[in-house]
């Protein structure tokens, strides 16, 4: 298994070096980074160091069903680009922004990073609040 310490240093220099953000190591193979007000987790794949994954965890405060929550993930997750709407088995919303950053089997470029990144958390973050907008607005038929 291949090392991620030289991926690692590939996302410190974007993300705290070109843009200013403040992350943290999870573990090995994860970074949390402050998203607006959310908080993110980037996954690194020493195996595939060119394939990007930004996932955010939301709990959402709705009295909507299962079923209806699962509709609004697979609306989301056909009309967002570039992001994938799940819910896990507790019920949360999962948002995931997946890509490829780099050629194959390529380290990332630290200014090609801090050039998309803005794009991909943008593209993230519309998803949440139309994930949170049609939440809100099942609630409001539902108490009809």
């Amino acid at each position: 298994m291949a090392s991620t310490q030289p991926l690692m240093r590939v996302y410190f220099r974007a993300l705290h070096d070109r843009l200013g953000l403040e992350f943290e190591p999870l573990d090995d193979n994860s970074l949390a980074v402050n998203i607006s007000a959310y908080r993110g987790v980037i996954t690194l794949d020493p195996e595939d160091p060119a394939y990007f994954r930004l996932t955010l965890a939301l709990q959402p405060n709705a009295t909507v069903s299962r079923r209806t929550m699962e509709g609004i993930c697979l609306r989301h997750t056909a009309t967002a680009k570039l992001v994938k709407v799940t819910l896990d088995r507790d019920g949360d919303l999962l948002l995931a922004a997946e890509t490829v950053v780099a050629g194959h089997q390529q380290l990332p470029e630290p200014g090609y990073l801090a050039q998309v990144m803005p794009r991909i958390f943008s593209l993230l973050l519309s998803a949440v609040d139309g994930v949170h907008e049609s939440v809100e607005l099942e609630k409001m038929l539902i108490d009809s």
